[in-house]
């Protein structure tokens, strides 16, 4: 067959094929079709109110051929259109019914109500929960609406954090200059990175001559520019490149080949000796300046460890030190690119404030020694020569600016003099350092 259903006209008014012979009708179809016409008509009649006449039914004769029913007129059929395609496609593609009983289903059961007509053009997506599908793209559309606030908002509170703290950090820089620009010490920035990390700023040649020249006023052979010592052995790893054992090395050829192996200015070395114990200017340095020549290992509430005991031990044990302590700042207190709160003194009571550190090399001067001069300690900054401060000052940082400053220029402009000569501001300097009281801190080290 050819898709059409049996029993129903096609579009063009033939009858449709029955038996599978074009052009041939049922008699059985015609004479049911007939008589369900008649019995319609008759309860169309009979729910109007009317009464049809009593005449007896009329018998065809037997000689009579009984005419021909007219043929029926098929409805026109729904045009078709994008939103009922769909519909007809599966009304034509439904099982076409037996002609018997397409007839008889054509015909309602004894005073029943006729069924209700249905159009067949109706749209309708078949098997197709709209309202559920309906439902599931509302509630996809409110999340993604919730997720786009969402992250619209997050977007706009980093924006306001990141402006505020761009803000704080700009306050502090200011006053931080400020005090640099009143007592030549910046707070947030002691030395520059560059400065700090600059392991060939000077050969050991120019060591030596250094040593010679600012220890001009110490005399025999315990001296700094004159005295040996032994070394040790020390495995390379990821802070340092190691040492190798020695015998009768000089304060310089220690001081370069831990500045090589360590990759720190041998200038910083060279201040940190004056600083925690005064050995590049001594007149008459003892024993026990050179056990703990850098002060490492000797915190503020017990006594110096002795693994790091004598002069190698502290200059190249602190060298390393300094190294791992910009290898593990977040184990530490003093953290470069963050505010933090630094104190004048030991004593909590003294006080302290918020510093901002700008850069890696001053969060590793404050671990090692960390407090900050109080502003009587800066008061001796102002021309250069140093001095005593009040009960609450400290010096290891205020006098670390102060000798670079004298003998190798700003540590925070990069670098200094090279070539180890003295200057007017060298001599002051030297003359000044016997003044100027020990660190009340030395190291903080582990």
């Amino acid at each position: 067959m050819d898709g059409s259903k049996q029993g129903e006209p096609s579009v063009d008014g033939t009858p449709a094929p029955i038996d599978g012979k074009t052009g041939e009708t049922s008699p059985a179809l015609t004479y049911q079709a007939s008589d369900a016409d008649s019995q319609t008509a008759s309860q169309t009649a009979s729910r109007s109110g009317s009464q049809p006449a009593s005449q007896p039914n009329p018998q065809p004769d037997a000689d009579t051929p009984t005419p021909p029913s007219p043929p029926r007129t098929p409805a026109p059929a729904a045009p078709v259109t994008p939103s009922n395609a769909g519909a007809q496609a599966a009304v034509s593609s439904v099982p076409a019914a037996p002609a018997a009983s397409a007839a008889s289903a054509a015909l309602p059961a004894s005073g029943a109500a006729p069924a209700p007509s249905v159009a067949l053009g109706a749209p309708r997506l078949a098997g197709t929960p709209v309202r559920k599908r309906l439902t599931r793209d509302s509630v996809s559309t409110i999340a993604l609406a919730v997720v786009a606030a969402f992250v619209v908002i997050m977007l706009i509170a980093t924006a306001v954090t990141t402006q505020r703290r761009r803000a704080e950090i700009a306050r502090f820089e200011n006053e931080q200059r400020a005090l640099a620009q009143d007592y030549g010490y910046n707070p947030g920035l002691i030395i520059t990175d560059d400065e700090m990390f600059d392991s060939v700023s000077m050969a050991e040649e120019d060591i030596q001559i250094f040593l010679d020249v600012h220890g001009v006023a110490c005399g025999g052979s315990h001296c700094i520019s004159r005295a040996t010592f032994g070394t040790r052995d020390e495995a390379s790893d990821d802070l340092c490149s190691g040492y190798k054992a020695g015998s009768d090395e000089s304060a310089a050829h220690i001081i370069s080949g831990v500045a090589t192996s360590c990759g720190i200015n041998p200038k910083v070395l060279i201040v940190m000796l004056e600083k925690e114990q005064g050995l590049i200017t001594a007149v008459e340095p003892t024993e026990t300046n050179y056990t703990i020549a850098m002060g490492l290992s000797c915190p503020d509430n017990g006594s110096c460890d002795t693994k790091y005991y004598g002069f190698f031990n502290q200059v190249y044990g602190a060298a390393h030190r300094l190294k791992y302590y910009q290898a593990h700042f977040s184990q530490y207190n003093y953290q470069p690119g963050r505010v933090n709160y630094i104190q004048y003194n030991p004593d909590t009571s003294c006080g302290g404030n918020d510093v901002y550190i700008e850069n890696d090399a001053t969060a590793m001067l404050y671990i090692y020694t960390p407090y900050q001069p109080n502003e009587a300690a800066l008061e001796g900054l102002k021309n250069a020569r140093g001095g005593t401060g009040d009960s609450c000052s400290t010096y290891g940082n205020r006098n670390f600016v102060l000798f670079y400053n004298a003998w190798f220029e700003d540590p925070t402009e990069g670098q200094g003099s090279t070539d180890g000569s003295s200057t007017d501001s060298d001599a002051t300097a030297s003359s000044d350092a016997s003044e100027d009281p020990e660190p009340t801190s030395t190291a903080s080290g582990k």
